[in-house]
């Protein structure tokens, strides 16, 4: 699937690649972060703060996308779903499985580590933010701080949306494969509520367009 990318090494025996893809989600989120969220959350920042923020925030984000993977192949392999490799490409990161989890427990607790993990992580920015705010912190780190918890709890709270191939479609097929003991089946109703987000995602996305153009 990922041909094109670069191999960094080893974590807990687990293959960590960066796909080229990933430079396309890199860039515009250090764009966003330079152009938006710093200067509208902290508009005393220059141009060039905004810019070196916003390039290292994005590496921030993608190594706790890299936490979030890593924790569903930690479990995973622990729990005897076979994953030796995690790529971070234009979506986020992908665990790589060599066979399908054995049972629908299994399933649920890959599934539901990697959100919890996104929403831990969040929760610990947040509480470090409001924490090193009364001690005349620099405001850059506490920017930091902010642009974390926020993408952090959001990435981790859309995930739980129960649709295939989110995370939450994982836990959907999980419980409905533990009821009906039929994985084909319970894979069908997930990916029929990841087709039914996507639908309303797109829709949301053309509505948006059309309120702001008007």
């Amino acid at each position: 699937m990922f041909e094109h990318g670069i191999t960094l090494g080893k974590v807990f025996g687990i293959t960590i690649r960066i796909d080229s893809s990933w430079l396309i989600i890199f860039a515009l989120i250090s764009f966003s972060l330079a152009t938006n969220f710093f200067p509208n959350s902290y508009p005393k920042f220059g141009i060039l703060t905004n810019i070196t923020l916003g390039i290292f925030t994005a590496i921030l984000f993608f190594a706790s996308a890299l936490v979030h993977e890593l924790s569903h192949s930690v479990v995973g392999n622990k729990l005897g779903a076979r994953i030796r490799r995690i790529t971070l490409f234009v979506f986020g990161g992908a665990a790589e499985l060599e066979v399908e989890p054995p049972s629908a427990s299994v399933e649920f607790k890959m599934a539901i580590v990697g959100p919890f993990s996104s929403i831990l992580i969040g929760f610990i920015c947040w509480i470090a933010f409001l924490g090193l705010k009364n001690y005349n912190t620099p405001a850059q780190i506490l920017a930091v701080l902010d642009a974390l918890r926020f993408f952090n709890i959001s990435i981790g709270i859309f995930n739980l949306l129960p649709g295939y191939p989110l995370d939450g479609g994982r836990v959907l097929r999980s419980i409905i494969w533990d009821l009906k003991k039929d994985l084909m089946r319970a894979t069908e109703i997930a990916v029929a509520g990841g087709k039914f987000i996507a639908a309303l995602m797109i829709f949301g996305g053309i509505s948006s367009f059309f309120l702001v153009s008007s």
